[in-house]
């Protein structure tokens, strides 16, 4: 079971986010500065001129365009999303979210680079990406794929005679309720799905 876990740590890289206060991400405050920087810059040539001429209007739209652009850029890009609205961190204490990053080129294949937060249960941390579990592991220092012991002899499994009230609440801690929940998405989630797909 640890040579499997240790495979399914070799198989991603995890990075460490947390999330920027809505004001000082990218597209917030730093932007307004953009917005008055062009405005300056238009009304510096628009008032000897006593007129305002469409070409200022155009240098107006540029910071829209921009900002709209990176708005979206957010929606197509994990790494974008992270360096626009999570700050990096060095370690998982301080972290809300992590970045999970197939490592080889069969990995990323099969699955996604994606941004999920982290679970605080307790003494334990851990995250869902693509309907499993990853737990931390204090020995190795990373996150690592949550296993069910199957490989127990087969006298174990014929001789069990269930799990008590207090095994049951810990079971459900450690591997969750006992189904695959696939949510419907609402009408609202999937237009904004389309609208910003690249």
């Amino acid at each position: 079971a640890s040579a499997d876990a240790g495979t399914a740590a070799r198989k991603f890289c995890f990075e460490y986010y947390t999330p920027r206060p809505a004001y000082w991400s990218y597209d917030g405050l730093p932007f307004g500065g953009i917005y008055g920087a062009t405005l300056a810059a238009v009304l510096a040539f628009a008032i000897p001129r006593g007129t305002l001429a469409f070409e200022h209007i155009l240098w107006c739209m540029l910071p829209v365009a921009l900002h709209v652009l990176l708005f979206l850029a957010t929606h197509w890009s994990v790494n974008v999303r992270c360096f626009v609205r999570f700050r990096h961190e060095n370690s998982v204490d301080k972290a809300s979210h992590v970045k999970v990053v197939p490592v080889s080129a069969k990995s990323l294949k099969k699955h996604k680079v994606l941004l999920v937060p982290i679970v605080r249960n307790a003494s334990e941390l851990s995250f869902s990406y693509l309907k499993k579990k990853f737990v931390w592991n204090n020995s190795t220092g990373t996150f690592e794929r949550l296993r069910f012991n199957v490989a127990s002899p087969l006298r174990v499994y014929v001789s069990s005679t269930g799990l008590s009230s207090g095994q049951v609440t810990q079971a459900m801690d450690k591997y969750g309720p006992n189904f695959y929940d696939i949510p419907l998405p609402t009408f609202s989630e999937l237009f904004q799905e389309h609208a910003v797909a690249p």
